[in-house]
């Protein structure tokens, strides 16, 4: 869903403020992330993803963290803006690589 933002400035999720109300993911602990960004870290390359776009990514998405523990809401400002920054490529490569990954199991 965050990466959505960078395609489509004026859709859900919408940059915050808005008026979507925040609902967090109950238990969520971006901690449980870690061990998932280093499989996908590991083998992005495998998968289409550029080591340059997953260091980019890591570095900028960071600020996203407090924003993934929502199903719904608005995203952060700092969160929009970093993903922003990425690029349609290297968006686009963390979509389909990601999705390969799971597909992979």
């Amino acid at each position: 869903a965050l990466l959505a933002a960078a395609q489509a400035q004026d859709t859900y999720p919408a940059k915050a403020p808005c008026d979507i109300p925040d609902e967090p993911i109950p238990g969520f602990n971006p901690i449980l992330l870690l061990p998932v960004l280093g499989v996908l870290t590991e083998n992005a390359e495998n998968y289409g993803i550029s080591a340059e776009c997953m260091e980019s990514a890591t570095a900028q998405l960071v600020v996203c963290l407090s924003d993934l523990g929502n199903m719904e809401g608005c995203c952060s400002a700092a969160c929009w803006d970093a993903v922003r920054t990425l690029g349609d490529d290297c968006i686009g490569s963390l979509q389909t690589g990601t999705c390969l990954m799971v597909e992979d199991g």
